[in-house]
């Protein structure tokens, strides 16, 4: 009986490691910054950016489809998240070297629970940050581009075609690398 529970207690345990196991490396590649900005397609077709409404700081409206004409980055981010944190530092100094080249729409996934547009506003404020901020209160957008995961951002050429989209955090040397192709 005493070697019985002990079989036992070892396969429960082997068990529970082995799914501890999986999970970690779920949770691992889901949140792992890569440094990567990934084609949407490989094939030379285009995709078309979805188009989505969010709010300005104002409170206004405002669409994707507006600013089609130049090159834009869309960034998807959160005051709570880390990761965000470091990259909306990186994308305060390509705004200051793009900003008149590129439009930024720097959507902050505002669910009005765990984030609310004051938090991100007295966020952005606190820092020092310039870029155009608009908030996804509906939570379209995030939705229109699997933004399950934050930071996630996509770079869309003029034409409103998505070129290249990355999860995790992204460098920016790597963002100016594509920026310089879509600017010229």
């Amino acid at each position: 009986m005493k070697n019985k529970k002990i079989w036992i207690y070892l396969i429960v345990l082997v068990a529970f490691i082995a799914i501890n196991k999986l999970v970690y490396d779920y949770l691992n590649q889901r949140y792992q910054d890569n440094n990567q900005l990934q084609t949407e397609n490989n094939d030379n077709e285009v995709s078309p950016a979805v188009d989505f409404m969010v709010k300005d700081t104002n409170g206004y409206n405002v669409r994707l489809s507006s600013n089609y004409g130049k090159p834009i980055i869309l960034n998807f981010w959160a005051s709570w998240c880390p990761n965000c944190a470091q990259q909306l530092i990186g994308m305060q100094n390509i705004y200051g070297e793009y900003g008149e080249d590129v439009n930024f729409f720097m959507v902050n996934v505002t669910d009005g629970q765990k984030e609310t547009i004051s938090d991100a506003k007295d966020y952005i404020n606190d820092k020092g940050y310039t870029f155009p901020v608009y908030f996804d209160i509906n939570l379209e957008a995030s939705i229109a581009y699997n933004a399950n995961t934050i930071p996630i951002t996509y770079l869309i050429d003029a034409d409103g075609n998505i070129a290249a989209y990355g999860k995790g955090t992204l460098s920016e040397e790597l963002i100016k690398n594509y920026l310089d192709d879509l600017v010229e």
